[in-house]
């Protein structure tokens, strides 16, 4: 039977969505393991649960906060493990492509809108970290909420939804600190576009409440449980360091809308009708500073385009398991140069469109929150690939805006998303797999009377467990120095030797085997 979306009410649509992103998610297994930085942003709750205290990981102190406490609502009524703080996530998931839906109504069709919220869900990096309690998907529903409220005030000059998209953008303060950057769009919407309407109301609205959050969170950091605020990775970079972010950024962003090209390419006239010349050099430049970051990568020999195992050849997410590199690819190496040819078109598409929008004020509100995120982002020197899937909530309803005037357009997004949610559906299965295999492999040598400090295993189990790889921790978290070699009894590796202690073999989700991962006696 054929569903017509434009015929149906937003309610029932949003509703089908989130009945089909939890079906989706889902159907990837639950583990009662920690998948990417879950040990850390868990053991709060762990703590609190089990002892009645507060306690924060001096790593994360108090940046999530809000995370945690939803956390322990849902550990407070099903019972504390990592699998249930996986589906706390999953649920907040849902919810996420549920309010991407109505913020992309307020500019495309119920079509549209339901294609651009399948983008979000479909994305390879929304479905790993759905599959985790790591904080980039609850600081993304944040992220959502403040976009929409934000966006609905500056259009309604509504007093009331300013306050609501102060409360959203707070409270994804309390997750990642980046997430205040879209109420900084809306403020600098208001200065420059909009000072008429910047009452003095509205100027307390905006500064009060996240005044008192940012001294709040600066004093827990600093006095009460201190962590490496500006450290090595996180420091402000000026001068030719804001450069190489920039055109690293803008890659990462061109991946995010990766569905977009094929339309694109089969509309290509239809693309270059409204490319005027201003325009042409604004798309032009845009693809040209992100070539030179690719240049720079294939001199240095890093030819792999991606940040920190996350979008890769080899799976998505953050293994953490030691000798990775000699993991089977799942997908041929050869397969992205199509993917970063497509990207680069996409990217072409996507600044053209931002500046033939400068000037509506439909749309204008949201330029402002995507270029304010990503100047937050880039001074803070927050470039990893994952960070940017926040550039897909302001930037996606200008895309569906200018993608729905082509032709056969639904066809080729839907074609592309499928695509996307297979490798990312994939992806996201031989990551929890892996992780499985691992802890499972660690957990037989401790219950074999290994002392669990003698051994080198995930990053997570080793923040938490092994003393003898501190170093090397250290550095797989901030990935901005060079790992001393680990003094370990044991260690997980894909790569086998003579002083194999037991292996476990890894499987598709068809059944058929992947690999195997080796524990091996490291020090003899």
């Amino acid at each position: 039977m054929k569903i017509n979306i434009d015929m149906m009410g937003d309610r029932r649509v949003a509703f089908a969505l989130l009945m089909v992103s939890y079906v989706f998610l889902l159907s990837i297994p639950l583990v009662d393991v920690p998948l990417n930085e879950d040990s850390m942003a868990s053991l709060p709750i762990k703590i609190f649960l089990s002892e009645n205290r507060l306690e924060f990981v001096p790593f994360m102190s108090f940046t999530y906060f809000a995370q945690f406490a939803y956390g322990l609502a849902f550990a407070g009524i099903f019972g504390f493990s990592f699998a249930n703080l996986q589906l706390a996530t999953i649920v907040l998931s849902g919810l996420t492509v549920t309010a991407f839906y109505f913020l992309l109504r307020r500019y495309v069709g119920k079509t549209e809108s339901a294609l651009g919220a399948l983008l979000l869900l479909t994305n390879p990096i929304f479905i790993n970290y759905s599959h985790s309690f790591a904080s980039d998907l609850h600081a993304l529903f944040y992220i959502v909420l403040a976009t929409y409220f934000g966006a609905r005030a500056v259009e309604t000059n509504s007093n009331r939804h300013l306050f609501m998209c102060v409360l959203a953008s707070t409270a994804g303060f309390y997750v990642r600190q980046y997430s205040i950057a879209i109420l900084g769009g809306v403020f600098l919407y208001y200065i420059l576009v909009q000072r008429k309407n910047l009452t003095a109301k509205k100027f307390a609205i905006m500064t009060v409440i996240p005044s008192i959050a940012v001294i709040a969170w600066l004093y827990w950091a600093f006095f009460v449980s201190p962590r490496i605020v500006l450290d090595i990775y996180h420091t402000p970079g000026l001068g030719l360091t804001q450069l190489a972010n920039v055109s690293r950024s803008l890659f990462f962003m061109s991946l995010f809308f990766l569905p977009f090209g094929p339309a694109v390419l089969a509309n290509i006239k239809t693309v270059f009708a409204r490319v005027d010349r201003r325009a042409f050099w604004v798309g032009g430049a845009a693809v040209g500073i992100s070539i030179a970051w690719l240049a720079q990568r294939a001199i240095t020999g890093k030819y792999l385009l991606y940040g920190v195992s996350v979008i890769n050849q080899k799976g998505i997410g953050n293994i953490g398991i030691l000798g990775r590199d000699a993991r089977a690819p799942i997908f041929p190496e050869m397969l992205w140069i199509p993917i970063v040819a497509m990207s680069l078109v996409c990217l072409f598409y996507l600044a053209v469109t931002v500046y033939n929008n400068r000037k509506d004020a439909k749309t204008l509100p949201l330029i402002f929150i995507a270029l304010a995120y990503l100047v937050a982002t880039d001074i803070s020197r927050l470039t990893i690939d994952r960070y940017f899937i926040a550039m897909m909530i302001p930037l996606t309803p200008l895309l569906m805006r200018e993608l729905s005037k082509m032709r056969n357009y639904r066809l080729l997004l839907g074609g592309a998303l499928v695509l996307m949610a297979v490798w990312g559906w994939y992806g996201t299965y031989e990551h929890v797999t892996i992780n499985k295999v691992g802890w499972d492999a660690t957990q037989e040598l401790v219950r074999n009377g290994v002392d669990v400090q003698a051994i080198d295993g995930s990053v997570d189990f080793n923040v938490f467990y092994s003393t003898c790889t501190t170093q090397k921790v250290f550095c797989e978290l901030n990935y901005a120095c060079v790992p001393e070699k680990t003094e370990c009894d044991y260690t997980l590796t894909f790569i086998p030797d003579d002083d194999v202690v037991t292996s476990r073999d890894y499987f598709s989700p068809f059944g058929n085997k992947r690999g195997t991962l080796y524990v091996v006696r490291a020090n003899e």
